[in-house]
């Protein structure tokens, strides 16, 4: 993306070839119509051509260029959640399309939508509601076939130029030949296009007629062949597979034909590895390959994936950790054989088990040193998990899929999938009628999301049933949990003093089941109720809070104890204990990508910065509050702010009129959440001097400061632990705030800074 243009457009890892006709062709549409599809074959570069489109056009779109790929998504119902989540919405609504059309209304966009082939009805139907609500909307779609949507503009997307016979232009000047030589060289540094190996390069080219993917997959074998190699293995292989393709398209059979000569290529365990991989969707890690992949003959997979990407069949990305790709088109064809071998199901169970497993995780992590660990990868398998979840259901393994989707129930609630997850949840509950224990903990799961989406009718059924299965499973998990459920529902009745009560009892009742995961849970629920109340133990019960998540390491439930701290010394009117601890629980909620509660501590520091009469910046900020709560509709969390946070706005109106607080409500509002977190915690507003020093130079706690020296001398955590003579977890607990306290991401940042700012001090 170009500087200061907003939008998830991915950087260019190799160089665009050509399609300088094609780019001015759909620019030139671009300005006549609202919806273009650019259509054509797989693996002819239509995805590549409407990136390109997309950046070059990106600054005539105020609010910025938004990539949705479609080709890991194979549930149509959940298309509308996907371009939300991509915007940055969060699915906290059971109205998610309405939400979208909310967001979209007066923004000026560029979606491109990619790879609509196999949700046509669902994608077409999408976009065209999407266009007629949002007038400065523009979207470039691509597929195999157009999308018959109603004012849509098709360009047909074509292979490269190829050299023509009846002109004297250098063959270099085709686009076909420029995309292979320049594959070639990055293949090969030492090759060169030269008159002597011309007529053998414009044969592969017309070979393979144009086609981009089949001349990448070509080129990557000047590794191993010479070009003349590689156009008698072409016309030797091509000629052969032609035989039983002759119902196909002439140049659907010449992509074919390339990808099973690239199969062919390939070793028997490369081979194998390779249909195996096209269980996965949105990429796998190496782990994950050898957990789901791994052959009879326990041969390594990594010698396999290895030789895969050396063939440019996978590829690799290090941007978030180390993980491997299929193209889709690579993983269709895997995908056939997968069934054609009669290995689908068995590696279909493999995957679903693997990513069970993940998802069981969350139960130990959450309330744990290992939170954004758990979090993190959760949202990176997201897709994998949404594959998982729907093989279970479509081969009827419907306890697998309940059991899956529960255990992910604190995921679906932080991570702004509140809707997808209450949706996984009740589609499988239907399916799982006999009572179980799977069966009890799924109905907990989707009462406890019904509360948070303020499902007010579908929370008090799915509650009923909870109090039914309770007479048959008297457990005290259960009991606990619905205890719980009540002082919400309760809440969200309007009865504060007897949800405060109940969330007590409910407290008591959680920690005696020895479940940290459903601890933390009800310690955060019953502390923050307390607060919304004004009870007078809502300082205790948040000093306990952070007592105890600390104790136990939890980096996301310390920051929303931190928020609760805060806004206790905001009541008492020491302003800076309240600053200084919501600065801190945002860096850690930045780590997690939880809007809901940096909503709520930028509503905090609004309160703040009102009490301090910086009124304006009060109203900035509350600005940028309502803005992530139009995008989340997470309606109990607003609920429970408001209590205070009303009559805090309305003294705040009141102090500086109706046009300065519209106009800095409004420039709040205007804010990215990057943005909103820098105005935050990033700009000097107090009058105190220290402000600036302490925000761009983070102090550290004595004990952390002595954490941090055994941490920089090279001390793991269990010395640490026996040094300071401490538990590890304490000490474990102790690195992570030290990292989310400076925003670092490694041990080794630590030594550097305390070298530039504590021993130099």
């Amino acid at each position: 993306m170009a500087d200061g243009v907003r939008g998830n457009l991915p950087i260019e890892l190799t160089s665009f070839v050509g399609r300088r006709q094609e780019l001015t062709r759909a620019k030139v549409l671009m300005e006549h119509t609202r919806l273009l599809t650019l259509a054509g074959q797989g693996g002819v570069g239509k995805t590549r051509l409407a990136i390109r489109l997309a950046a070059e056009r990106a600054r005539a779109f105020r609010d910025g260029v938004w990539l949705v790929e479609l080709a890991n998504l194979h549930q149509g119902e959940l298309a509308a959640q996907l371009v939300a989540d991509v915007l940055g919405l969060r699915h906290d609504s059971t109205t998610p399309l309405e939400q979208l059309c909310d967001y979209i209304r007066d923004r000026s966009l560029l979606l491109v939508v990619d790879n609509c082939e196999h949700l046509i009805e669902e994608t077409s139907q999408l976009i065209t509601t999407l266009l007629s609500v949002a007038p400065h909307l523009r979207v470039v779609a691509t597929s195999r076939q157009f999308l018959g949507a109603s004012g849509e503009q098709v360009l047909p997307v074509t292979p490269l130029s190829l050299p023509s016979a009846d002109t004297n232009e250098p063959v270099r000047t085709a686009d076909a030949v420029s995309l292979f030589t320049d594959r070639a060289q990055a293949a090969d540094p030492e090759f060169r296009l030269t008159e002597a190996n011309s007529d053998t390069i414009v044969g592969i080219c017309n070979r393979l007629e144009g086609i981009p993917l089949a001349l990448e997959l070509a080129a990557v074998r000047l590794r191993a062949f010479t070009a003349e190699q590689i156009l008698a293995r072409l016309d030797d292989t091509l000629g052969l597979l032609n035989t039983g393709l002759r119902t196909s398209p002439v140049r659907q059979q010449t992509l074919a034909n390339t990808v099973q000569w690239s199969y062919r290529l390939c070793t028997p365990a490369e081979q194998r590895l390779w249909r195996r991989l096209s269980v996965f969707s949105g990429g796998f890690t190496l782990t994950a390959a050898e957990t789901v992949c791994a052959s009879e003959a326990k041969e390594p997979v990594f010698e396999s994936l290895y030789g895969l990407v050396e063939k440019s069949i996978v590829t690799r990305t290090d941007t978030d950790g180390t993980r491997y790709h299929l193209s889709e088109v690579l993983r269709q064809f895997g995908s056939g054989l997968l069934t054609d071998w009669g290995e689908a199901y068995e590696i279909e169970l493999r995957h679903r088990e693997h990513y069970h497993r993940l998802a069981e995780r969350g139960d130990l992590d959450y309330c744990s040193p290992r939170d954004l660990e758990w979090f993190t990868e959760v949202r990176t398998e997201h897709p994998n998990l949404r594959t998982a979840l729907a093989h279970a259901l479509s081969t009827e393994d419907n306890q697998t899929a309940l059991d899956m989707a529960s255990a992910l129930r604190r995921y679906w609630t932080h991570s702004g999938f509140t809707l997808e997850g209450f949706t996984w949840i009740t589609t499988a509950l239907d399916k799982v009628t006999d009572p179980s224990p799977v069966r009890n903990r799924g109905l907990t799961a989707a009462t406890f999301l019904a509360i948070m989406l303020g499902e007010q009718r579908q929370a008090n059924e799915l509650y009923e049933q909870c109090l039914l299965a309770e007479q048959t499973d008297p457990s005290e998990q259960l009991h606990a949990e619905n205890v719980f459920h009540s002082a919400l529902i309760t809440f969200a009745c309007g009865d504060v003093p007897e949800a405060c009560d109940l969330a007590q009892a409910a407290m008591k009742l959680c920690i005696a089941t020895g479940d940290d995961a459903l601890i933390g849970e009800c310690v955060s629920g019953a502390t923050i109720l307390a607060f919304s109340a004004g009870e007078v133990r809502a300082r205790s019960a948040a000093e306990d809070f952070l007592a105890m998540a600390t104790e136990r390491g939890s980096n996301l439930l310390r920051s929303i104890a931190l928020w609760m701290v805060a806004l206790n010394h905001w009541h008492d009117g020491d302003l800076e204990q309240c600053q200084g601890h919501i600065e801190e629980a945002i860096r850690t909620l930045i780590r997690f990508d939880n809007r809901v509660f940096l909503a709520t501590c930028f509503e905090g520091l609004g309160w703040a910065e009102s009490s301090r009469g910086n009124h304006s910046r009060a109203a900035t900020l509350f600005g940028a509050t309502d803005t992530i709560w139009d995008s989340t509709k997470f309606r109990l969390a607003q609920n429970i702010v408001n209590v205070v946070g009303e009559e805090v706005r309305e003294q705040t109106h009141s102090a500086i009129g109706d046009a300065t607080f519209s106009a800095a409500l409004a420039r709040g509002a205007a804010m990215t959440t990057g943005e909103a977190v820098e105005f935050a915690i990033g700009e000097s507003s107090r009058l105190d001097s220290t402000r600036k020093d302490t925000t761009t130079r983070p102090t550290l706690t004595r004990r952390e400061e002595e954490v941090a020296n055994l941490v920089a001398a090279g001390l793991s955590n269990k010395e640490v632990a026996t040094k300071l003579v401490i538990s590890i977890r304490t000490a474990e607990a102790h690195v992570e705030h030290i990292l989310s306290k400076l925003n670092f991401t490694s041990r080794s940042q630590i030594g550097a800074w305390l070298n530039n700012h504590v021993h130099s001090g």
